[in-house]
């Protein structure tokens, strides 16, 4: 009679495929591209698939060719830093994303990368650094790539390579499309091979922002440039040209008193009239000034006394107050602009703003502080 052999537990082949695996003894290609979708997903609940993924070991001079083209450059703090170019369709769909919550057709408008770009891309980088970090750490691997975060935002891929060392880079180049291909592009990321000293690694420890307060602390510390404008001045191209150090060029009058304050041309700009304060080159507001000089020739309180005073209401005469707001403003008296004179030249010296505008210590505007 032949002896039963014993039960023993079998798996499938199919079983053990379907079977997850640890971040630990996986390429570095798949554990970077591990770390960039779990960091999209876990973060801001964006569906980010990373299609193909290439490693190579280049020189730096190589880096440059394959960061230009990307529509967004930064550089990531390092021992020694490192560099990640981005397509600008991944990056605006990743704003689209954590803005209105949804990714817009592939037809978009070329632009520019912006600081606020920069500030809502940045919390995904440090995780996925972090986590890219993580893996190659439990993996026993080399020390290039660990410790990484974002740092800040560069404007040309010559910029970029000027910044970091010289030696060989472990570049990864990746193809990246967001919700299974509403945006598709390009991603570099070139880590240094020499590196210093790791350093404990805290950023694990910290609670991450939510969602909300991270888009929020991105666009408060956002950095907006203001352009002070004195005048623009037409002239043919030949002419702008032969321009040389040592020219002048005519500004017309008033040019001091008529200056504009701008963020960009195409937005228009505020009246601001330029000074110095404390040393400072400085321009002040001139917003609501010709009304309160209107109010003070009719004779009118100002404005510390209108709000220190009391009126009487209780003699008034209330059918006889005018109700419709349409007759109220019709009554109000036309305001003129006063011509403003003509300034000395910049080179000669700046008026003091607190000479040229005293006395006005209830007026509307303010002044701004520019660098000297």
């Amino acid at each position: 009679m032949p002896r039963a052999m014993p039960e023993t537990p079998t798996k499938s082949i199919l079983h053990k495929m379907s079977a997850p695996k640890s971040g630990a003894s996986l390429p570095v290609a798949r554990q970077l591209r591990r770390a960039i979708e779990t960091a999209a997903e876990a973060r801001m609940g964006l569906s980010v698939e990373v299609r193909a993924v290439h490693q190579s070991l280049r020189p730096l001079e190589e880096v440059r060719g394959l960061l230009d083209g990307s529509g967004f450059l930064a550089l990531l703090e390092g021992r020694p830093g490192g560099g990640i170019g981005l397509d600008m369709a991944v990056l605006s769909g990743i704003v689209e994303h954590q803005t209105i919550g949804s990714i817009l057709s592939r037809s978009e408008v070329p632009r520019r990368p912006t600081r606020v770009d920069a500030a809502l891309l940045a919390p995904l980088l440090d995780d996925c650094l972090t986590r890219f970090s993580g893996a190659l750490e439990a993996d026993g691997g080399g020390p290039w790539g660990r410790g990484y975060a974002f740092g800040a935002m560069v404007g040309t891929a010559r910029g970029l390579v000027l910044t970091l060392s010289e030696g060989l880079y472990h570049v990864f180049e990746m193809e990246l499309a967001l919700m299974g291909g509403a945006r598709e592009g390009r991603m570099v990321v070139a880590f240094p091979d020499k590196v210093e000293a790791a350093l404990p690694d805290t950023s694990a420890d910290a609670d991450p922002l939510p969602p909300g307060e991270s888009l929020r602390a991105g666009v408060m510390t956002a950095q907006a440039t203001l352009d002070a404008v004195l005048a623009r001045v037409s002239m043919p191209l030949a002419q702008f040209q032969a321009l040389a150090v040592g020219e002048v060029v005519v500004l017309p009058p008033g040019a001091l008193q008529d200056a504009q304050l701008e963020i960009n041309a195409e937005a228009g700009g505020l009246p601001v009239s330029l000074g110095q304060l404390n040393g400072f080159r400085a321009v002040r507001l001139k917003v609501g000034q010709e009304r309160r000089r209107e109010a003070d020739k009719a004779g009118a309180p100002s404005l510390r006394e209108a709000l220190a005073e009391e009126p009487d209401i209780s003699e008034a005469d209330q059918a006889s107050m005018p109700l419709n707001t349409v007759e109220v403003l019709e009554e109000l008296p036309e305001m003129e602009v006063a011509e403003s004179a003509e300034m000395p030249v910049l080179e000669e010296g700046l008026d003091d703003l607190d000479d040229l505008l005293g006395g006005l210590d209830e007026d509307v505007g303010g002044a701004v502080a520019l660098p000297a």
